[in-house]
């Protein structure tokens, strides 16, 4: 029932990504720069005009793992009255930190609060799944231990708060508490805008681990009842919905971006349609699939600007493809069809 929608949708992105392939907007004058001047920057799309491969991205820093938690079950899932626990170690990189855990059921109702103690060598967090529910558990750093104070970073928050720290810190002491509020209340909006700490499991880097459990899944049952009207209201919406023609119209609009900008094509010309619109875009798409000189025409206008990610010929279908094909599955039997 709804699926005219995506279909006309993916034809639309299908047929009109060569127009999202535009050139970036050159500045009116260049400035001339030897080109045996070292240092000197190229000047704007001057590697996608020379088809320069651009300079990649640095890559981001690895984030280190200081705890590591092995699930009482593997799969994450339990059944009720069985005990939800994960054994906590070390990880890869020694601790630096002290850490506090909270556990929460469906991440809302806190069930359980407590601190970790690794002077074992481990330690573990523990409840009981006494119903059908989500069991959410954050880790977080609350403190510098002593140890690992003096080797802080000289520029870091934390080292800040090591070196305000009293002086008679032993090894067997406390830990030196940092000078920031939790990593949790950062990330409400009622801490800084950045953590202290370093390291977790989140893909932040701000210090904070977060590991899950399900407890008899299955029998969670429904927020809310489902309406008793529920299927006759979205039929009605439906059937409303279905009066109104899905042609929505693309007009063509001057840039206001900086720079002079160079006509490369007309769509509508090209294309020989009336107009920019739903209808006409779902045809060129249906000759773009069973005709090979459209899918030609196709390619080469997605090409016009795109030196730098050229698609090659087999690239029509992997879009085809991808945009038809929901799953791992259906992809490959459209892609990789048995001869």
């Amino acid at each position: 029932m709804f699926r005219p929608i995506p279909r006309i949708a993916a034809a639309a992105f299908f047929v009109i990504a060569p127009m999202l392939y535009a050139q970036p907007p050159m500045p009116a004058q260049q400035p001339a720069v030897p080109a045996s001047q070292p240092g000197a920057p190229a000047p704007p799309g001057a590697a996608m005009q020379s088809g320069a491969v651009a300079r990649p991205r640095p890559q981001r820093p690895q984030i280190v793992q200081q705890l590591t938690f092995a699930p009482y079950h593997s799969t994450g899932i339990y059944k009720i009255g069985e005990t939800v626990g994960w054994t906590v170690t070390p990880g890869p990189v020694t601790p630096t930190y002290s850490y506090k855990y909270t556990v929460r059921r469906n991440n809302n109702v806190v069930l359980k609060e407590g601190k970790l103690d690794l002077t074992s060598g481990k330690d573990t967090i523990e409840i009981t799944g006494d119903q059908p529910e989500m069991i959410y558990v954050a880790v977080e750093p609350y403190a510098v231990l002593p140890v690992a104070a003096p080797t802080a970073d000289a520029a870091s928050p934390l080292a800040a708060a090591a070196a305000t720290a009293p002086a008679t810190q032993t090894p067997g002491a406390p830990p030196v508490e940092a000078a920031a509020r939790s990593v949790t209340d950062a990330a409400a909006g009622g801490g800084p805008s950045r953590s202290p700490y370093t390291g977790g499991n989140t893909g932040r880097n701000n210090g904070l681990y977060a590991v899950g459990a399900a407890v008899a899944p299955l029998q969670i049952p429904m927020d809310t009842p489902r309406p008793a009207d529920f299927d006759a209201f979205w039929s009605g919406k439906l059937a409303e919905q279905a009066k109104i023609p899905i042609n929505p119209v693309l007009t063509p609009v001057q840039s206001d971006v900086p720079g002079v900008w160079s006509r490369e094509y007309s769509f509508v010309e090209k294309w020989h349609i009336p107009r920019l619109d739903a209808a006409s875009l779902n045809t060129i798409y249906g000759q773009i699939r069973s005709g090979a000189e459209a899918s030609a025409q196709w390619l080469t206008l997605l090409n016009v600007s795109s030196a730098h990610d050229h698609v090659p010929a087999n690239g029509v279908r992997a879009l085809e493809c991808a945009m038809e094909a929901l799953d791992p599955a259906a992809y490959k039997a459209c892609y990789c069809p048995i001869p």
